[in-house]
């Protein structure tokens, strides 16, 4: 480490000399109250402004919510890691995420050329300053916190946790094998503070009970007895969570390691593994829902992925088959389950018997119950036969979750405001009109016509309305002949047009840049296409 000489100007200006001295600089400032402020700079000489502001971006590009704890833990080893995260470009983005979030609130940037860091900042102690003095101004009107600032910089919710589930003082710390959490280069689970919900962390060590290569099969031990409902197309006993309790073994010897008996590596194993010795000193681990794990994928601009400054020993690969698996049994097929792919986001469904990798999380809503009355809501044949067995799939999306109000329904979970009908749709039942599919610029153009609030959902979105209970698919009579249901993968009381399948979110990517991604609510898969394909569309709004 060596140290130097900062001369600073009134105007902000300031040269830095240090013999040797390399880019980034890390600035902190000591404010009069005792404080300290941050800044991240590219430049060893010029300008450098440190404020609220820049705090927040540099928070967001460096990972750390706690600047001051990063600061003064700065050795080479930590800086040589930095020096990875802070670029022009990575600042430049930061900005431009906080500057979009700043004008969606009313603040008006026109005069801002350029990220704050480095800008000319001059202020008035009698009347107004220049431009980036007044957005500071409007920042301080809007009375936003340095978490408010971070968040919409593009700070992260998640935080890195040690084995006792104490976050690591070192955030901004990169992953090593041979790390250790008081270096911020090793953790166990991460936290998401925006939703409560805590996620295990893999290792990258072959014997390890949570080594990331290990590969499991659908497996569900709980079993529900249902004989007293005398139906004679259900089974006497059914895994609680629908069709099939799956496979118990992967058909792969020793896939993994740390379970009672490695001749069955599947999901209900390692979960009872995983609580038997905890993880951040919680023993109550589950395996996510569909919904909850494909939180998870976050929008890049060439596709989503998970975030590996988080979970940096995930599985990823353009197979199909390196997908994870979700608690949540397929309508599709009572032998499938849903699984998430890290590597393409999609939300598909597979055999039970498949070998896959798993992420345990813990924090979220309990599961609903299994009951009669939640198990025949919708159309429960599957594929195969009048004698299948039905699908004891639990209800997610009950009618008691929405509220309706004429043409728009209310979630009372998300606090979103839908469209009860796709567009071009009207009437109680959406039976009048006809839907109007778009391309997906037609249909952001119809969003921004609709006005009043109305947009696109993102794909996050528009999947928080999937109902895994349900499925429209082909069925098989006892004739041989094949019909298909009305049902869809969504409550039909609240949303009633089973006919709607493939709908757009705002969310763009995928595998190129002319791609959207949609929710398909004939079978529940989420995909992505090219934005020239005609979807239907249905609005949101915020709470």
């Amino acid at each position: 480490m060596v140290t130097g000489t900062t001369t600073t100007g009134s105007d902000g200006s300031y040269t830095i000399a240090v013999a040797g001295a390399q880019r980034p600089c890390l600035l902190e400032l000591s404010t009069s109250d005792g404080s300290l402020l941050h800044a991240v700079s590219n430049d060893l000489t010029g300008i450098a402004n440190i404020t609220p502001l820049t705090e927040a971006l540099a928070g967001a590009v460096l990972n750390q919510r706690d600047l001051a704890a990063l600061y003064a833990s700065l050795d080479v080893a930590l800086l040589e890691g930095i020096k990875t995260k802070v670029t022009p470009a990575s600042v430049d983005a930061a900005w431009n995420t906080i500057k979009a979030d700043l004008v969606g609130q009313g603040v008006d940037v026109s005069d801002i050329t350029n990220e704050p860091t480095t800008a000319t900042l001059s202020a008035s102690a009698t009347g107004q300053g220049n431009a980036y003095d007044k957005l500071l101004d409007d920042i301080g009107a809007l009375n936003l916190s340095a978490s408010n600032l971070y968040q919409m910089a593009g700070g992260s919710s998640f935080v890195k946790l040690d084995s006792t589930g104490t976050p690591l003082p070192i955030q901004a710390g990169d992953w090593s094998d041979s790390g250790s959490a008081a270096r911020g280069t090793s953790w166990d689970c991460v936290q998401d503070t925006a939703s409560g919900l805590y996620w295990e962390v893999k290792r990258n060590d072959l014997n390890h009970l949570r080594h990331r290569g290990h590969l499991y099969s659908w497996y569900d031990t709980s079993r529900w007895e249902n004989e007293a409902l005398s139906t004679p197309t259900l089974k006497a006993y059914v895994s609680t969570t629908g069709g099939s309790a799956g496979s118990e073994s992967t058909g792969i010897l020793n896939s993994c390691k740390g379970v009672a008996n490695n001749s069955k590596c599947n999901t209900s194993t390692y979960v009872d593994a995983v609580n038997s010795v905890g993880i951040c000193g919680f023993k109550d681990w589950v395996l996510p829902d569909a919904y909850t794990l494909q939180t998870l994928v976050k929008d890049r601009p060439r596709g989503p992925m998970i975030d590996s400054n988080f979970f940096p020993n995930t599985l990823l690969g353009t197979s199909t088959d390196i997908a994870y698996w979700s608690s949540s049994a397929s309508a599709n097929n009572s032998a499938y389950a849903w699984h998430v792919s890290f590597s393409t986001g999609r939300v598909e469904d597979g055999l039970k018997s498949s070998a896959r990798p798993i992420l345990l999380v813990r924090g979220g809503a309990a599961a609903p119950a299994v009951t009669r009355n939640s198990l025949l809501t919708c159309d429960s044949s599957l594929s195969g036969g009048a004698n299948a067995p039905l699908t004891t799939i639990p209800t997610s999306r009950p009618d008691s979750r929405y509220t309706i109000a004429g043409a728009t329904v209310q979630d009372s979970i998300t606090g979103l405001t839908w469209q009860r009908c796709v567009m071009g749709s009207s009437g109680a039942q959406c039976d009048q009109g006809s839907p109007a599919r778009r391309t997906y610029a037609d249909a952001l153009l119809a969003a921004q016509a609709a006005g009043s609030g109305w947009r696109l959902p993102t794909r996050i979105e528009l999947s928080s309305l999937v109902e895994r209970k349900c499925s429209s698919r082909l069925v098989r009579g006892v004739d041989g002949s094949l019909d298909t249901t009305v049902d869809g993968a969504l409550n039909l009381t609240v949303f009633p047009q089973p006919t709607v399948t493939s709908v757009w979110s705002s969310t763009t990517g995928g595998s190129g840049a002319s791609q959207a991604w949609y929710v398909n609510f004939f079978n529940g898969f989420v995909d992505y296409t090219d934005a020239s394909q005609l979807l239907n569309v249905r609005l949101v709004r915020s709470p």
